[in-house]
């Protein structure tokens, strides 16, 4: 038999995975090692997956996640940089690339 869950079960729930996807956009602290490979792998999986779930003739959400996913991983790299004792702002240096465009 299956149980159900109830409505505080669910808001829980949805407490916790909220607080995950929160973790992503987070500036302040630093982040160990294991922590940020494994959240490093979750973005390249939802970077690809995403790829798949839109089509390519629809490009207003795929900048979006673009946006998104850009703005997770700064911070990742923002408490990375802090957890080894380097300046925040080096994280600028990823727009190099970027920039050479222009």
């Amino acid at each position: 038999m299956v149980k159900v869950a109830g409505p505080a079960e669910a808001a829980a729930s949805l407490r916790r995975v909220l607080g995950h996807v929160a973790d992503y956009f987070n500036f302040t602290g630093v982040i160990g090692s294991p922590p940020y490979r494994k959240k490093i792998v979750v973005l390249m999986f939802a970077t690809i997956g995403s790829l798949f779930f839109f089509p390519s003739e629809t490009l207003h959400p795929i900048i979006l996640i673009v946006i998104i996913i850009a703005v997770a991983l700064s911070g990742l790299i923002v408490r990375r940089l802090r957890a080894v004792g380097m300046p925040w702002w080096l994280v600028f240096f990823g727009l190099v690339p970027l920039l050479g465009w222009v």
